[in-house]
């Protein structure tokens, strides 16, 4: 799953044009959907094929590399599951109406259980739109969700809230969203930035041509082989923000989040993929090459 297929779409780059001319740009909310387009086609769409959901838009942030919208993926209202292969962001302008802004397509994407096959399913879907500028974004609070709690302090597993709700702590501006309150512990995930500030390594290739770079986390490098996407002991992959510097034909720059600055250790596990290992050996990274 790599949402490799990203664009902001024609009538989103009017939008930018209009937020460069000084106006407001409001998000409204994400939409999931089952189908998927040619590539070619996906700048002149205005609504996703199959749409199945309508997801609350719960924060937006400047990043390094653009605007990171994060979208809060539930299934309280679906009935039947689904493979959501497009995730399509809406926004407008001041009064005007929401219109596509982005769409991000996968042709295997992501399965969406049944409220009844998994109750209380739940991640944050994140989005970094390309818009360098330093205009606020703003996002149009979904009434289905709980008001915002205001504290002065972080939550913690005892700290009480509904699903979904939002907690703000004033005195740092940090914000989280409840993700579970099963058995009475309630568990917070704090909304970070992903800044790309952590210059992990530069490798070495000889494919004779400019690579699409995917970047993966695992909790141990060790028994890593080229065969499948897996760890050590199968454990599935995470992707993890990167930038990938192309400065010559065969060398990429890696670049990604304070959390794995410490993996400076490079493997190479094959032609198209390189570990990046940190001193303890845990939470190591896997750089893959399309």
């Amino acid at each position: 799953m790599n949402w490799d297929n990203a664009i902001v779409t024609n009538n989103g780059l009017k939008l930018l044009q209009q937020v460069l001319e000084g106006r407001q740009l409001w998000l409204d909310y994400a939409v999931g959907g089952a189908g998927t387009a040619p590539v070619e086609s996906l700048p002149e769409m205005s609504s996703l094929l199959d749409q199945r959901q309508v997801f609350s838009i719960i924060h937006v942030a400047d990043v390094n590399n653009g605007k990171q919208v994060a979208g809060l993926i539930t299934n309280l209202e679906l009935n039947t599951g689904y493979t959501m292969t497009q995730y399509g962001v809406w926004a407008h302008i001041d009064d005007e109406p929401p219109v596509l802004l982005a769409i991000l397509q996968d042709d295997k994407g992501l399965e969406i259980p049944s409220r009844t096959d998994i109750p209380e399913f739940h991640f944050v879907f994140f989005t970094i739109i390309d818009f360098m500028n330093s205009a606020e974004w703003k996002y149009v609070i979904d009434p289905r969700l709980m008001r915002p709690r205001l504290d002065n302090v972080d939550p913690t597993t005892t700290s009480p809230g509904g699903f979904s709700q939002l907690w703000v702590n004033i005195n740092t501006g940090s914000l989280f969203v409840c993700i579970d309150t099963s058995g009475g512990v309630f568990t917070w995930l704090e909304l970070k930035r992903n800044e790309l500030t952590a210059k992990i390594g530069t490798i070495t290739h000889k494919l004779n041509r400019y690579p699409v770079c995917n970047l993966y986390s695992t909790e141990n490098a060790a028994g890593m082989t080229g065969a499948g996407m897996t760890g050590a002991g199968g454990e599935n992959l995470i992707s993890v923000p990167g930038k990938y510097e192309l400065s010559a034909f065969d060398t990429v720059t890696v670049t990604t989040v304070a959390e794995f600055a410490d993996c400076t250790t490079i493997n190479q596990i094959s032609e198209t993929m390189f570990a990046f290992i940190p001193p303890s050996w845990s939470k190591s990274l896997l750089l893959t090459f399309n």
